[in-house]
């Protein structure tokens, strides 16, 4: 596996695009934690739970 394939395999990407309001992971907090559907839409390529932001979070880790 060559360093640029990592980022493929690990399923992130460098930029969110997102309509309407984003209430975003407060400092320190990894978005794959905090949103409970987010690697499900990642590694599925947004097949499944397409609105993950909307969806299931710690409500207490975002800001």
């Amino acid at each position: 596996m060559t360093e640029g394939d990592q980022t493929k395999n690990n399923y992130m990407m460098w930029a969110l695009m997102i309509p309407g309001e984003f209430r975003y992971p407060a400092e320190a907090n990894d978005i794959r934690g905090v949103y409970e559907y987010f690697m499900a839409w990642a590694s599925s390529n947004g097949a499944e739970h397409a609105e993950w932001y909307l969806e299931s979070a710690d409500a207490g880790r975002i800001y």
